[in-house]
């Protein structure tokens, strides 16, 4: 018997050009280890939206997201709140994770990968919370973003990715194109708040604020799989039930 072919990693998610927003796409379309897909208009990811363009409130009106994650502490939401201006009712829901990557770099420069264990293994709740999310309404989009869609919003999207059994290839695949959708005027930004912070521009401290490497991710996942036994069973100890997690997978493979 001939085995089955398994589909390349040739779809790529789904970014989303709006006016005044970045690093935004639709991780749908993203393969998974029997051979199907990531369901589309699901799960997206992206930098925090800010003030939105009436272009891209259009979008979002239109758009199958009603839930809103936003994954920035209190002080990060007062230096740039978000509103979208849409017509109808969305649901913005904050779960402050660890200071964003600038903040954390200025108080003592943590490794990416340190930076996910930490992750990891001390805020399982908030990672359980947006899961259940998306496994209890099968058919609403979700957008879970931070400052720049790439740190806490990647090792978000990369656990539930992985915990529906989507490849971990394409999961990391994922999660470094984050570098070249912060490049530009948004990298320039946050250099700029950087220098006038005080801060020294070291390569480090560039690939903290904004680089996503495959080893990183990489290194967490490791981590995931020898500490907690992979993401699937992560969830499961810290609260996602059997049934949460098939309507999890229900939710997301298409």
């Amino acid at each position: 018997m001939t085995p089955a072919r398994q589909p390349s990693t040739d779809a790529p998610p789904r970014h989303v050009e709006l006016p005044g927003v970045v690093n935004l796409r639709d991780v749908g379309g993203l393969p998974l280890s029997d051979g199907g897909r990531v369901r589309r208009n699901r799960l997206f990811r992206g930098a925090a939206p800010g003030t939105l363009r009436p272009e891209a409130t259009a979008w979002f009106d239109a758009s199958p997201i009603d839930t809103v994650f936003d994954l920035r502490t209190l002080d990060e939401r007062t230096r740039l709140p978000d509103d979208l201006g849409t017509q109808r009712a969305v649901n913005q829901v904050h779960l402050p994770l660890l200071e964003g990557s600038l903040q954390a770099s200025l108080a003592g420069l943590p490794t990416l990968p340190d930076l996910y264990r930490s992750l990891l293994d001390h805020d399982a709740a908030v990672f359980v919370r947006i899961a259940r999310a998306l496994a209890i309404r099968p058919t609403a989009g979700v957008l879970v973003h931070c400052t720049a869609g790439k740190d806490r919003t990647g090792i978000t999207v990369a656990l539930i990715l992985l915990a529906i059994d989507t490849r971990q290839d394409a999961v990391v695949t994922d999660y470094a194109a984050t570098t070249e959708q912060l490049a530009g005027p948004w990298l320039e930004g946050a250099l700029q708040r950087v220098r006038a912070a005080g801060g020294v521009l070291t390569d480090e401290l560039v690939t903290l604020i904004a680089e996503a490497p495959p080893a990183a991710l990489e290194a967490a996942i490791d981590h995931l799989d020898t500490e907690h036994g992979g993401a699937a069973a992560y969830l499961a100890r810290n609260g996602l039930g059997d049934a949460e997690l098939d309507d999890l997978r229900g939710s997301l493979r298409a």
